[in-house]
């Protein structure tokens, strides 16, 4: 049987996932995505990873360049805010610019906060305009919150690859 990628993109919130349709009864182990389509990139960060290239860190407000320097991504703004039906909550300002290439997703949910007993939390309060998913291609710029629970104070901001299995940048904060 051969295998054939297809797309599938779950509800506006969730993280887009690679699946598999079968078409033919030819035998195939591995799926082969098309060459130059935005999520044949994923080998870029297996690349760098075996060959021991370490996900930057930088401090709060810098940039980082990221999906082999498509896109660059900046963190910034961290602080408390309060609002009528989230109550107080912890929120950072996104900004992805794409610089060349394909469109790349993005996703609210590819960012973690971490905490100092290095505990993650996800992204579930969000202030407005928030960062939601989509793509985002060469010329674009999209601005948004990421919100946290109030409960600790936050030590970091990890960036994920669409995959969410993979750290591809690191917000300290001081």
């Amino acid at each position: 049987m051969k295998i054939k990628p297809a797309l599938f993109a779950l509800s506006a919130g969730a993280a887009l996932v690679l699946g598999t349709a079968c078409t033919t009864a030819e035998q195939s182990s591995e799926p082969t995505p098309p060459v130059g389509e935005w999520w044949n990139d994923t080998s870029v960060l297996e690349r760098e990873a075996e060959a021991g290239v370490a996900a930057p860190t930088v401090a709060l407000g810098e940039s980082v360049k990221v999906e082999g320097g498509r896109n660059r991504v900046t963190v910034s703004d961290l602080g408390p805010k309060t609002s009528d039906i989230w109550g107080t909550y912890q929120a950072a300002l996104v900004t992805i610019e794409g610089l060349q290439g394909q469109p790349v997703p993005y996703n609210a949910l590819y960012f973690e906060a971490e905490t100092p007993d290095h505990f993650r939390l996800t992204t579930e309060i969000v202030d407005e305009p928030s960062l939601s998913s989509g793509t985002i291609g060469p010329g674009q710029t999209i601005r948004g919150w990421i919100g946290f629970e109030a409960g600790k104070p936050i030590i970091a901001i990890h960036l994920s690859d669409v995959s969410m299995s993979n750290t591809v940048a690191t917000w300290t904060v001081q």
